[in-house]
């Protein structure tokens, strides 16, 4: 829940200073200041007995997180934080069926009904387009292009999700998070130098607002992590997600005015009730 509701601030501040400057420095920036926090907690762990496998989950799993990274920061830059988080809540449904292919893992008959709530509640996030048919709210999410991003997200985080698993089993939580987040430094120093995009001075200028990022960036991924170690990984989202959609919900109305919020937050609520069933079977 510690993950989730830092989810959402952070959301808000990504789209608060992606309309001062572009998705990709956002995240180099982010990142970046990111790295020092993984470095202590590395070296107040010591370093972990690493498996072959985990040379394999890394560079996957790197690119997977930058190319996410990138269509949600763009998802709500462009659309209502209301509008795009909700979606998200997609990935648990995912999850049961790429947890399975990958990490053989199934929820309970309980903690689908959990999962399942999750879902009904992001579909009824649009519950006025009710009026143009069952499909309403579908067509709502077509005609929003972050909201597809969210979407593509969604799929994404229900392969990543798995592979963070992976990557802490076979290493341990300091070293996988400070390796893919050196690796994806890597990647997107090469893009924006090859863009000509000014870094440093950048880094600079937006500094207060990366810092901040990177730290509830850095939170949510330890807290994730250390969640994802312990239980079984739709859980672990699901919580995450459905937390994180009610806060973006709340936050929308607050900082970015975004209407429609007593249908949202009903809708968000239908969400807590299944985590509430998550957390209480398990």
């Amino acid at each position: 829940m510690i993950a989730a509701s830092l989810f959402a601030v952070r959301e808000s501040l990504n789209k608060k200073l992606s309309q001062r400057t572009t998705a990709l420095f956002i995240i180099w920036g982010s990142t970046l200041l990111s790295l020092p926090i993984f470095i202590v907690s590395l070296i107040f762990s010591g370093a972990p007995q690493i498996n072959k496998s985990f040379w394999l989950v890394l560079p996957l799993a790197a690119v997977l997180s930058l190319l996410s990274s990138f269509l949600l920061v763009r998802a709500v830059q462009i659309s209502p934080l209301s509008k795009t988080l909700p979606l998200l809540s997609f990935t648990p449904v995912m999850l049961v069926f790429t947890s399975w292919l990958m990490l053989h893992q199934m929820p309970s008959r309980w903690g689908l009904v959990g999962i399942l709530l999750i879902v009904i509640g992001a579909y009824s996030l649009n519950a006025e387009k009710f009026r143009q048919g069952f499909k309403g709210p579908l067509r709502a999410i077509v005609e929003e292009r972050g909201s597809l991003y969210a979407l593509a997200v969604a799929v994404i985080w229900s392969i990543t999700s798995n592979l963070d698993k992976l990557g802490i089993q076979y290493s341990s939580i300091p070293f996988y998070l400070l390796t893919v987040n050196f690796t994806v430094i890597i990647m997107l120093t090469a893009i924006l130098a090859y863009q000509r995009q000014p870094l440093f001075s950048g880094l600079k200028k937006h500094f207060r607002w990366l810092i901040s990022i990177s730290v509830a960036s850095s939170l949510i991924s330890i807290f994730q992590l250390l969640a994802i170690s312990r239980i079984i990984v739709p859980y672990v989202i699901a919580i995450k997600r459905g937390g994180g959609v009610l806060g973006g919900i709340i936050l929308g109305k607050t900082i970015f005015k975004e209407g429609n919020f007593k249908i949202r937050l009903m809708a968000g609520l239908i969400m807590v009730a299944g985590i509430v069933i998550i957390m209480v079977v398990h």
